[in-house]
């Protein structure tokens, strides 16, 4: 719009004014007057006199042309307008080519983050079981509370990776959800759009 709006200053302008108005024959007190053989007398009228004594209407055209020599000024603004829009573009493809690259690098580290999720949760599982051997174990007496108390604090810290790897996904949806522009649908944030990958 700018540049359409510089473009169009480069043209001569011509510019037609019309004007038309009426105009009240006396003015308003005591007036001076001539008579038909030349004695002067005073009348006094009215604001109701004036009123009915109108001449009109009378119109009043005024053509201007402009047509500039050189237009540096205007041609200065052409340019200028030219260059902030084709900068424009430039900031718009850039800013489109980090949005591919961001969705690309998050979907990858999306994909690592679950493989990793899954791990963690086998792990978790595979300590329950342990634990569960570790306790008969220890009421047969053949393991001691020691070694009961080491499992039990290995399956603890196997679920705290699980609670970070877990935190770790849904921060990685939400950041998905945002570059991809899924976050918010309808002026509000689904729930359902924090735990699934857009299409």
């Amino acid at each position: 719009i700018v540049e359409r709006y510089a473009t169009t200053n480069l043209r001569s302008r011509l510019d037609l004014t019309a004007e038309t108005y009426y105009t009240a024959l006396g003015e308003v007190g005591p007036t001076e007057l001539v008579d038909d053989n030349g004695n002067k007398f005073t009348q006094d009228f009215s604001f109701g006199d004036v009123i009915d004594r109108w001449v009109g209407p009378s119109v009043t055209l005024k053509l201007d042309l402009e047509k500039p020599l050189g237009n540096n000024a205007a041609r200065g603004r052409l340019a200028s307008a030219e260059a902030d829009r084709r900068s424009r573009q430039i900031e718009a493809a850039d800013l489109r080519r980090q949005i591919r690259l961001a969705v690309t690098r998050t979907v990858q580290t999306l994909a690592e983050t679950v493989g990793r999720l899954q791990q963690v949760q086998a792990a978790v599982g595979y300590y329950g079981e342990t634990i569960k051997s570790e306790i008969s174990r220890f009421r047969a007496s053949e393991a001691t509370l020691i070694n009961t108390i080491q499992t039990e604090q290995q399956a603890t810290e196997a679920e705290l990776q699980l609670i970070a790897a877990q935190q770790e996904v849904a921060s990685l949806l939400a950041q998905l959800r945002f570059e991809t522009g899924t976050l918010v649908a309808g002026g509000a944030a689904p729930a359902a759009n924090l735990v699934t990958v857009p299409g």
